[in-house]
């Protein structure tokens, strides 16, 4: 392992030429006062999903002269950014939440295969107006198409709970059919039973009679194992348990993505296929149900991962406004330097649990 601190000056880490194919974000993140990364002319192809949730305090950020395909989904999370160069890469186009980039100041995407859209809109970055140019109209541009693509999403919810009511309102009208039938067969039953009265009237009180001492048997017993426990409160304990259980599944996930992008796109596509599998099984009006509850319950987790990031970004604005004060400035550094040490133990000892938990579900998959 490399002291990366050798390449710190002042509050640059400069690992420019140094021939890297993955980012070192855990030794970054361990040097708080590196606010400014030099990774250019590396050999990156990505950058991980941990990348942007770990540095969060970058101001500047060179990537250039990389083979980086594409950056991550949570790329906006470096609400702090003003300087980032793009230059000489293979990206195509950026992620949605680069929109969150609202103190970008400057932007270099030359000499990227970008979408002739993306390519219009940032322009041909050949100054540094031309940069300070494309920071500001693609930050602005992004923020449109990810109000439009939020608006598509509710209408598709909304056509889906249609549809589903839809579905339900048949299959209702499907069965209204059937109740009119039994009860038809059930008024023919009783009348064929009065015919019979005046034969086996006496048989008939019998068995009467011992159907009333059974019913009333099972209604004593009902009571014995069961005294004063609510139709209520069953209910609740189990929606209590759903609520547990899903915010453990949200954190285990979350946790996972974090530090290790390919086991948690394999849990994702295991996740999917054997829910997809197992709901071929089963009446159709269940699947409808399980499709409706499906993605209600994605839709609370995007929710709340929405929820945590935007947590992450007032926090940082706050953070910002704190540090500008000299005073409090050294109180800070001390307090960062011990909670990063903190963070480099918890996350050692986290890996260590999602290496266990890979290799499971690995095993699990083969």
């Amino acid at each position: 392992k490399r002291n990366l601190k050798e390449h710190l000056t002042d509050d640059t880490l400069d690992l420019s030429l140094s021939e890297l194919q993955s980012v070192p974000v855990k030794e970054i993140a361990a040097i708080p006062k590196a606010t400014c990364l030099d990774l250019s002319s590396n050999q990156l192809t990505s950058l991980g999903l941990n990348f942007a949730s770990s540095l969060i305090h970058l101001v500047k950020l060179d990537l250039c002269r990389n083979q980086l395909t594409e950056l991550p989904e949570n790329f906006g999370l470096l609400v702090n950014l003003k300087y980032l160069d793009l230059y000489r890469n293979k990206l195509q186009t950026l992620p949605l939440s680069f929109c969150n980039l609202r103190h970008l100041r400057w932007l270099d995407l030359k000499e990227n295969p970008l979408v002739p859209k993306m390519m219009q809109i940032a322009g041909p970055c050949l100054d540094a107006q031309g940069c300070q140019f494309a920071a500001r109209n693609v930050v602005k541009f992004l923020g449109e198409l990810n109000r439009e693509v939020e608006a598509e999403k509710l209408q598709k919810e909304a056509h889906e709970k249609k549809q589903l009511e839809k579905e339900l309102l048949e299959q209702a009208q499907k069965k209204e059919p059937k109740k009119k039938k039994k009860k038809k067969n059930a008024a023919k039953l009783v009348e064929n039973h009065r015919e019979e009265m005046p034969e086996n009237g006496s048989a008939i009180t019998e068995i009467i009679d011992s159907n009333n001492d059974n019913l009333n048997c099972e209604v004593d017993d009902i009571d014995k194992v069961a005294p004063g426990r609510t139709v209520c409160s069953n209910i609740m304990s189990f929606f209590k348990s759903c609520t547990l259980f899903m915010l453990f599944v949200t954190f285990t996930i979350y946790i996972i993505s974090l530090y290790d992008e390919a086991t948690y796109r394999k849990l994702i596509k295991f996740t999917r296929r054997y829910s997809r599998s197992y709901s071929i099984n089963v009446p159709k009006w269940v699947w409808i149900y399980w499709h409706h509850l499906r993605t209600l319950i994605i839709s609370l987790i995007i929710n709340l991962v929405a929820l945590a990031q935007y947590s992450v970004k007032q926090i940082m604005e706050i953070y910002s406004a704190i540090i500008s004060d000299e005073k409090v400035e050294l109180y800070i550094e001390t307090t960062k330097e011990n909670l990063y040490i903190i963070y480099i133990k918890m996350a050692d000892i986290i890996t260590g649990g999602c290496d266990q938990l890979r290799k499971y579900v690995e095993s699990y998959l083969k």
